[in-house]
């Protein structure tokens, strides 16, 4: 599916401003009103209505006909169209809707969680900085200040929202994306960069934090073997390094004594991110496997693994069957030769 989410300039787009007027063949003129650029892009599509409840009142059937006849300014929506809508609810000040409108939706109240958000937001495509994501993993009271203590209104707001922002903006910055525990030691200055976005309570605690506990992976250290393992870093911080450590074993000027130390650092880490490095590894890197006893015997075991993992029980034999009569065979072998009887077939 594709899903479409109208600008909120265009969301109730049919006005007098959008129109044209057309001359039917006996001369009749006809007003027609004209749809925005998305609606021809309809096709097995989800068409979502953002911050439904913040629409005008006069606004509204618009959506109600939307849904209920899917059809606006005369045009129909495609069969196979889904009609998706989004609000904040009444604890912020948007307009109540119409119960006739509700009435065409089925309502889901839906709060993500605070572990949600960080396993979205540690995803590297989302470009928020690992320090803000580590730092709401252990404080994720502080992800969300509930509205009713929140500070003077029109200041910054503590939000998954503001967090995101900041996040963002300090992997823009070269200073802070690469030496962030350095701004924050100098004359609060992480401080000054992040209350604007989440407020001085939260920005204070944030930049103590990072300068205190916050420690950044730097990529030559696993190369050059001062990072052996990666006890004390987030596992989000170091599956984010792994498409950068890639990048380096495959330059010219990385040794095959430094593409082993980033190939044990990842094998100590278990099978799952080792196998994800080992895959990426092209074939020049076949090599350095047999240079190293350690890293020789971590490939070894994850292909067991592997094996194991895919391993398919007998045709026509279920795996608890196969087990069974594994263990049947185990004790017999361990049984004394004497008084066995002899089984007939």
């Amino acid at each position: 599916l594709m899903i479409r989410r109208p600008p909120r300039s265009t969301l109730f787009p049919y006005t007098t401003l959008f129109r044209s007027v057309d001359k039917l063949s006996d001369g009749t003129s006809v007003t027609r009103y004209a749809a925005p650029t998305w609606w021809y892009d309809l096709d097995n599509a989800i068409l979502f209505l953002d911050e439904i409840d913040r629409a005008r009142e006069d606004m509204q059937p618009l959506a109600m006909q939307l849904t209920l006849d899917r059809r606006a300014g005369g045009r129909s929506l495609p069969d196979n169209t889904i009609v998706f809508a989004a609000g904040n609810g009444l604890k912020y000040q948007t307009a109540t809707l119409d119960q006739a409108l509700c009435n065409r939706f089925a309502i889901v109240d839906f709060t993500p969680t605070a572990s949600e958000w960080v396993s979205w937001a540690s995803d590297p495509a989302n470009g928020v900085h690992p320090a803000v994501v580590q730092f709401i993993t252990q404080h994720k009271n502080l992800l969300d200040i509930p509205e009713g203590k929140r500070g003077v209104p029109n200041e910054p707001v503590t939000s998954r929202r503001s967090w995101t922002f900041l996040g963002r903006t300090l992997m823009n910055r070269e200073d802070t994306r690469d030496s962030l525990p350095e701004v924050a030691g100098r004359d609060n200055r992480l401080m000054v960069y992040a209350a604007p976005f989440v407020g001085e309570v939260a920005a204070n605690t944030f930049a103590s934090w990072v300068r205190d506990n916050f420690k950044p992976l730097d990529i030559m250290d696993i190369f050059n073997g001062k990072l052996k393992s990666p006890k004390g870093f987030q596992l989000t911080q170091v599956i984010q390094a792994l498409r950068d450590v890639m990048e380096v074993m495959n330059r010219d000027d990385i040794k095959d004594e430094q593409r082993i130390n980033a190939a044990l650092f990842y094998s100590r880490m278990g099978h799952e991110p080792f196998s994800a490095f080992f895959e990426a590894l092209d074939d020049r890197h076949g090599d350095i496997i047999n240079k190293s006893p350690e890293l020789k015997g971590a490939v070894r075991a994850l292909l067991d693994a592997k094996a194991k993992f895919y391993a398919k029980p007998s045709e026509g034999t279920s795996a608890a069957t196969s087990t069974e009569a594994t263990a049947e065979a185990d004790d017999s072998a361990d049984a004394p030769k004497k008084g066995r009887k002899k089984k007939s077939v």
